[in-house]
């Protein structure tokens, strides 16, 4: 899925860097700009966390968090 999201971006010329997990992405990335695309489970650190750990290092280019696991406890929705 990230590849291929990763092809997606790329093939409509938007420069992409792909990360092997979380914490890979928070030692090794330059937050100066662009936009972070996550998915709630990743490998070590779920987006959630990355996204938090984010906030607290004072982070702020746009995020977008992904998954084909959300539910009710993720998603926000109430079910109804």
């Amino acid at each position: 899925m990230c590849a291929s999201t990763s092809f997606l971006l790329h093939s409509l010329s938007y420069a992409t860097r792909i990360y092997g997990d979380g914490m890979e992405f928070l030692d090794q990335a330059r937050m100066e700009s662009g936009c972070i695309l996550l998915d709630l489970r990743m490998p070590g650190m779920s987006g959630l966390d990355v996204q938090k750990e984010l906030l607290r290092r004072g982070g702020a280019l746009p995020l977008v968090v992904i998954s084909g696991h959300g539910d009710i406890a993720t998603d926000g929705s109430s079910g109804r």
